[in-house]
């Protein structure tokens, strides 16, 4: 049976719609999906740059702390007490009481900070002479008979050739000590400044080995955002 030219047309013209509204069903499904895919990288963006943020903060207050430690009296008076045979003159205290005072200072920081495990002074050949270690709970001042030589350590080694007011931050890796890595296992990362005396000359260190899950706990998400995945990584990837 032939079709008539009127059904012809309106075949013609549902044919036509069809395609139309495929076309556009088609373009309405790819805009979506493009906008959802926009919208969702902006969100993490976001997110990253905040996390980024935090992370900055976090070392930018490390960065002062040991900056400041590095310049606190006991500093200055531990080296003359050391040049003056066991006594500042200027100071009018002996060595032991100047290293007294600052321990108590480090123990008051890392109480305080709660992410520092380790505050040190090492003299100019790289042997502590001030420590003090934090479990998270208590502070213990290292007495003499236990510190120990870091004269081969990289972070020594390389922030002893640094000038005043410069830092020198590790690599993320595993306490060691006496030469041992540490049991169990503690990732660490070390903010270092060298010390000078009133002449300009170097006398050493000081170094504050940071809790490195401190640093991480500043990257992860929120609870709420649990399904999202967070990597932080060095320079080399």
């Amino acid at each position: 049976m032939r079709l008539t030219i009127f059904w012809k047309l309106f075949l013609g013209g549902v044919l036509i719609a069809a395609v139309v509204m495929g076309i556009t069903g088609s373009f309405g499904y790819y805009y979506t999906t493009e906008q959802i895919r926009r919208n969702n990288k902006m969100f993490y963006l976001s997110e990253v740059k905040e996390r980024a943020a935090d992370i900055r903060t976090a070392l930018r207050g490390m960065e002062e702390d040991v900056l400041f430690l590095a310049n606190i009296p006991p500093i200055q008076g531990i080296i003359r007490a050391r040049r003056g045979a066991g006594y500042d003159v200027l100071g009018k205290s002996g060595y032991d009481m100047w290293a007294g005072r600052l321990a108590v200072i480090f123990g008051n920081m890392a109480k305080s900070k709660a992410k520092y495990f380790q505050i040190r002074y090492l003299n100019e050949k790289g042997r502590e002479l001030v420590r003090v270690d934090f479990d998270g709970r208590r502070v213990r001042v290292v007495p003499k008979d236990k510190l120990q030589d870091k004269s081969n350590r990289y972070y020594f080694t390389e922030t002893i050739k640094l000038k005043a007011g410069k830092i020198y931050t590790s690599r993320m890796d595993l306490n060691r000590e006496d030469g041992k890595v540490q049991l169990p296992y503690l990732a660490v990362l070390r903010y270092a400044t060298p010390v000078f005396d009133a002449q300009g000359r170097s006398q050493g260190i000081v170094i504050l080995n940071v809790f490195a899950e401190e640093i991480v706990h500043s990257a992860l998400p929120r609870p709420k955002e649990q399904e999202s995945y967070f990597f932080l990584v060095d320079e080399k990837g």
